[in-house]
């Protein structure tokens, strides 16, 4: 699963890291794989995103941090 972090720095017309060492390999459970997986078969296919918002663009992270994540830990 490859996972390039600059989605969310823009689009993804340019894939290439600034340097070699920037490349990471994140470890994940098979249940965290899986669970990543099937959302990309729910909503990659129609738009190349795992996460996307109504209109099938990638998510916003300021937008997610305020209305979900920032939410969620107040609680």
């Amino acid at each position: 699963l490859d996972i390039p972090s600059i989605a969310w720095a823009g689009p993804l017309a340019d894939q290439n890291l600034k340097t070699d060492g920037s490349q990471r390999d994140i470890h994940m459970t098979q249940m965290v794989y899986e669970a990543l997986r099937a959302q990309f078969e729910r909503t990659g296919k129609a738009h190349g995103y795992v996460f996307a918002n109504q209109s099938g663009n990638p998510l916003d992270n300021k937008n997610f941090i305020n209305r979900v994540w920032a939410p969620l830990l107040r609680h």
